[in-house]
C-alpha cells in the first residue's frame, strides 16, 4: 500500500473511531436512563401512543395521571418503554393506550424506522431492534447516528422528563384549514398506495398484543382509547380496516 493510501485511511480511521468511542460511552450511560427512570409515586394511570393521545390528554387536569404519549410512536417503541416504566413504577394500575384504524396500517410499519423517529428511542430498544433500526437505515446511516448520538448526549445532561424517548402532553393549532382534499390524501398515505389498499401491519400488531400481555402480566389495566375523528375521515376509513380493527380488539 503507497504512502498516500496510507495517509488516507489513517485520516479517515482516526475520526471514526472517535465517533465509535463516544457511541460506546452514551450507549452505555443511555441504556440505564430506563431502568432508573421514577415517577411521582402518587401517579396511578399512565397514557403512551402517538400524535392522537399526545394531544388529547391534559395530564395537568386529569389526576394522579401521566401522559409520555409521543407523535408518530409506534408500538414497537411503546412496548420496551412501558416494559421498563411499569417495571420501576409499580404503583401506576392503569395504562391509556392510543389505538385507531390507521394503528394497524402498514403505513406505521413503514415509518417506524425513519431516523427521526427511531433515533429517540434507540437506546432504550431491545438489541434486535436496534439492529432493524441499523439495517433499515443503510442509506442514512450518517443522518441516524448523528440523530443517535445527538439524543443521547441531550439525555444525559436533561431532567428525566426530557428524555429522547419520554413524550407529554402537547398543544396544537394550525391556519391551514381542514378541506375533503386534505382530508382524502390523509386517507391515501395511510391506507393506499398507487391506488391499492395496503396490507395491515405485522409489526404494530404484533406490539399491540405484546402490551396487552404486558399489561395482564404485571396485573395493570388497559384501556385502548380511539380518538374522535372527523366525520368525512371516517366514512372513508376502508371498511377492511373497521373490521379488522375490532377484530384484533376483542
Amino acid at each position: 500500500m503507497s504512502i498516500f493510501y496510507r495517509r488516507i485511511l489513517l485520516f479517515v480511521s482516526i475520526p471514526l473511531a472517535l465517533v465509535f468511542m463516544v457511541f460506546l460511552f452514551l450507549y452505555r450511560f443511555n441504556y440505564q436512563l430506563l431502568s432508573k427512570y421514577k415517577i411521582s409515586p402518587k401517579i396511578n394511570t399512565l397514557i403512551i401512543g402517538d400524535s392522537r393521545i399526545a394531544y388529547a390528554f391534559n395530564d395537568q387536569i386529569l389526576l394522579n395521571t401521566l401522559n409520555i404519549s409521543q407523535t408518530s410512536e409506534g408500538y414497537i417503541y411503546s412496548f420496551p418503554l412501558l416494559q421498563g416504566v411499569l417495571k420501576n413504577n409499580p404503583q401506576i394500575k392503569t395504562v391509556i393506550l392510543g389505538c385507531s384504524y390507521s394503528s394497524i396500517s402498514s403505513y406505521y410499519d413503514n415509518n417506524m424506522f425513519v431516523p427521526h423517529i427511531s433515533a429517540r428511542y434507540f437506546y432504550v430498544s431491545p438489541f434486535d431492534i436496534q439492529i432493524e433500526v441499523l439495517k433499515k437505515n443503510k442509506g442514512n446511516l450518517f443522518l441516524l447516528l448523528r440523530k443517535i448520538i445527538t439524543n443521547g448526549v441531550r439525555n444525559l445532561i436533561t431532567r428525566p422528563n426530557k428524555y429522547s424517548f419520554i413524550g407529554k402532553y402537547e398543544t396544537y393549532s394550525t391556519n391551514k384549514p381542514l378541506t375533503k382534499n386534505s382530508i382524502e390524501k390523509r386517507i391515501a398515505s395511510q391506507y393506499y398506495e398507487n391506488g391499492n389498499l395496503v396490507n395491515f401491519a405485522a409489526i404494530n400488531s404484533f406490539y399491540l398484543l405484546k402490551i396487552a400481555d404486558l399489561c395482564k402480566t404485571n396485573n395493570v389495566r388497559l384501556v385502548l382509547v380511539n380518538t374522535p375523528m372527523h366525520n368525512y375521515y371516517l366514512s372513508n376509513v376502508p371498511i377492511q380496516y373497521k373490521e379488522r380493527f375490532y377484530s384484533l380488539i376483542n
